[in-house]
């Protein structure tokens, strides 16, 4: 659970970022993650 919410705490502050970026410089910023495996990407695939 502790990994799960500084997880999350982590998401909150990049979103935070990419918003300020975006209102600053008025573009889209985003977050391209990549190296994942193949199935990472199945609809549903989350594992606990």
């Amino acid at each position: 659970m502790c990994a799960e919410v500084c997880n999350a705490c982590i998401v909150e502050q990049i979103t935070a970022l990419l918003i300020g970026l975006d209102i600053r410089h008025h573009g889209h910023g985003g977050i391209r993650i990549t190296g994942l495996p193949g199935d990472a990407y199945k609809a549903g695939s989350v594992t606990r």
